[in-house]
């Protein structure tokens, strides 16, 4: 089970960076020059949705908070629902997800913006189909 979360890190860690570096035209290490030349460095700090509570993203100071999630798009309007979050904000939209169908499970990776305080000041985020009904 640990092999597969590293896996999975790994995995979703390259995936936000080729993404990166083609939309954006940021590589890895520029990323990195820019991040070493600010004063302070906030340390990445990954969560899924079920652990990370309103005062994590309140204090997260300059840290970089990424959020994963799964959910499933519950109707045709791509409404969604988030797995493992109990009753409270367990609702999510999968509108902007090219491809997204009913039933279809999406990965979701929120990064929060370092030196806020809003717990819904996202900077970037990606969703990925990771299981689909066969129709």
């Amino acid at each position: 089970m640990e092999l597969k979360k590293f896996m999975l890190a790994v995995g979703i860690t390259s995936t936000i960076l080729s993404t990166a570096t083609e939309t954006i035209g940021i590589t890895p290490y520029r990323f990195y020059k820019k991040l070493v030349a600010k004063e302070s460095i906030g340390v990445v700090r990954e969560y899924y949705t079920e652990e990370l509570s309103y005062d994590l993203l309140a204090n997260r100071g300059d840290d970089i908070i990424i959020e994963k999630t799964i959910g499933k798009v519950v109707d045709n309007k791509k409404n969604g629902k988030i797995y493992g979050n109990g009753n409270k904000y367990n609702y999510i939209s999968y509108r902007n997800v090219k491809g997204a169908r009913k039933d279809d499970v999406i990965l979701t990776i929120c990064i929060y913006q370092p030196g806020s305080t809003a717990e819904d000041d996202i900077v970037e985020r990606f969703d990925y189909i990771i299981d689909r009904k066969r129709k």
